[in-house]
């Protein structure tokens, strides 16, 4: 006999869909709860419901055999099954391999969730960092503090306004495709990556490019315009930002990344970090 074990966070169609091929095998659910103390990606996926709701939910949806197994039972569990279905997953794979690395494995290669997070860690602001306290850099980068609650991503929420003499011409948010509801349906597939690792993985257009598409359908010029974000550039909007035209840069939160204030840099892009105000 065999059994399907998987990290389920919620159940979308994609996943009735697999287990359904496989309905006449027990269900062996990974508690993500208990596996928040030794796996951090768990911690990082909060979206996830508690296993024990979506074995209730796959037993209302028809499926018998539902059982969570905490990864200290893992071994026990597995040793009663002469192979485990499996989905591609390193979430699945780190507890199989600390848990019960004998037990035999099919991998299935299906699409249940994203399985590729930035970090939000700031690199020390440079000492030759251009600086200003300038009311109108700080009245418009908490409009935009307001704007990039808009977001759906719950891990990096950002905004960006492109000015020219002081009008704000373009102002938008990080949003995802193919809808805003990605990341509920399959999470981010930056959830499992730290930082570093795979600047061009996202499934959103960042806050940068949408308000430079949104100058580009009215028919503005962006040449030697200044962009506005409360976060610093990454890479790939650093080159569209040079690409664009624009004159300067004015962030509130630093970046990891930093080859995209390289990018900016060698192009002659002005960095300024606006200040917070000194409370009184």
């Amino acid at each position: 006999m065999k059994a399907v074990y998987a990290y389920i966070p919620v159940v979308h169609n994609g996943t009735l869909t697999f287990l359904e091929t496989y309905k006449e095998f027990p269900i062996l659910l990974l508690d993500n709860e208990a596996g928040k103390d030794v796996n951090p990606y768990l911690e990082r996926d909060i979206r996830a419901l508690p296993a024990p709701t979506i074995a209730l939910e796959l037993t209302a949806q028809g499926f018998a055999d539902v059982t969570v197994v905490p990864h200290t039972e893992l071994q026990k569990a597995t040793s009663l099954f002469e192979a485990l279905i499996v989905p591609e997953d390193e979430i699945v794979d780190f507890f199989l391999e600390g848990y019960a690395p004998d037990v035999a494995v099919e991998r299935v290669n299906v699409f249940l969730r994203w399985t590729k997070q930035i970090s939000t860690t700031e690199f020390e602001v440079p000492p030759d960092r251009k600086m200003t306290r300038d009311a109108f850099a700080l009245e418009l980068l908490d409009t935009l503090t307001d704007e990039a609650q808009k977001s759906p991503d719950w891990w990096r929420q950002i905004a960006a306004a492109i000015v020219r003499d002081g009008e704000v011409i373009a102002i938008a948010h990080n949003k995802h495709y193919p809808s805003q509801h990605a990341l509920t349906i399959n999470g981010d597939p930056r959830s499992n990556l730290d930082a570093g690792q795979g600047p061009g993985i996202y499934t959103s257009i960042h806050a940068e490019a949408w308000a430079i598409a949104q100058a580009a359908k009215k028919g503005i010029s962006t040449e030697g315009t200044d962009i506005y974000v409360t976060t610093f550039p990454c890479p790939a909007c650093a080159r569209l930002l040079v690409e664009a035209g624009i004159a300067r840069v004015f962030y509130r939160k630093g970046y990891s990344l930093l080859d995209a204030e390289e990018i900016l840099k060698n192009a002659g892009v002005e960095i300024i970090l606006v200040e917070e105000q000194t409370p009184k």
